[in-house]
């Protein structure tokens, strides 16, 4: 049965019909508002304990900020590792009820996007909570017979390692979230301009990447600032994503008006 506007509604200059399979209309997520607000709560929870390594000279950490990697935090022995691995179990476990929440909010039909988009910020949350539970066993950066081995280790053997597979999971995994999730649905109005908030954030978070996976290789300092810049974007994209959800109060009605 089609859907009927109002008397006197115009269709707005430039939105179309989505195009639907026969016997399928677009409605409402399956989450309520309240599971909604507590996804989003969830998901800025965990952007905070995403954040936590910034809480490094709290605990008098001895390492320099500008050459460790923030995994150097937790290795066991250094100053507040527990608080940190426990930082990023929780930040993990919290990202993924946010990838729920985002799931069930979608508007149905679920645009595949969507689930993947989904799905990859759920791996972003699995990927913390392996760094939280595999540690680095030591910190290059103050130890220089870690760096010796770690510089001796053939690149296979860096790629194998699970630390160093969880790590590039994860920003591939954001890089995923951040273009799917932004791009619109069917139906939607299209903007003005092509280019939106998450695929800016896609592109610098590949660029940060880039820049340390350059620094590590060379052996350059700045590491440590360019991946604090990189964990900051993906906390804030996390924290924006999640505070976007606590403000949905969309009524059947305001999803229905999308196909009109």
């Amino acid at each position: 049965m089609a859907i009927r506007r109002p008397q006197g509604a115009r269709r707005p200059q430039g939105a179309r019909r989505p195009v639907l399979p026969a016997g399928r209309r677009v409605g409402p997520g399956r989450a309520s508002p309240r599971e909604r607000t507590l996804a989003g709560w969830a998901g800025m929870a965990g952007a905070c304990c995403y954040s936590w390594y910034l809480a490094a000279p709290l605990f008098g950490t001895r390492l320099d900020p500008t050459r460790a990697y923030v995994s150097e935090f937790a290795v066991p022995g250094s100053p507040g590792s527990a608080w940190f691995r426990i930082a990023d179990v929780a930040a993990g476990v919290l990202i993924i009820l946010l990838a729920a929440g985002l799931q069930r909010s979608a508007v149905r039909p679920v645009d595949r996007r969507e689930t993947v988009g989904a799905a990859a910020v759920a791996v972003v949350g699995l990927t913390a909570v392996v760094d939280g539970l595999h540690p680095m066993e030591c910190a290059p950066s103050a130890d220089p017979a870690c760096r010796l081995a770690e510089q001796a280790q053939p690149l296979m053997g860096q790629l194998t390692d699970l630390h160093t597979l969880s790590g590039l999971a994860g920003v591939a995994a954001a890089t995923t979230a951040m273009v799917t999730l932004s791009r619109p649905r069917a139906g939607d109005r299209p903007r003005r301009t092509g280019v939106r908030p998450g695929q800016v954030c896609a592109a610098a978070l590949v660029l940060l990447a880039a820049v340390v996976s350059v620094l590590a290789l060379t052996g350059a300092d700045g590491v440590g600032v360019v991946e604090h810049l990189q964990l900051m974007l993906v906390a804030g994209w996390v924290a924006a994503v999640s505070a976007m959800l606590v403000g949905s109060r969309r009524s059947r009605r305001e999803v229905m008006d999308r196909a009109r």
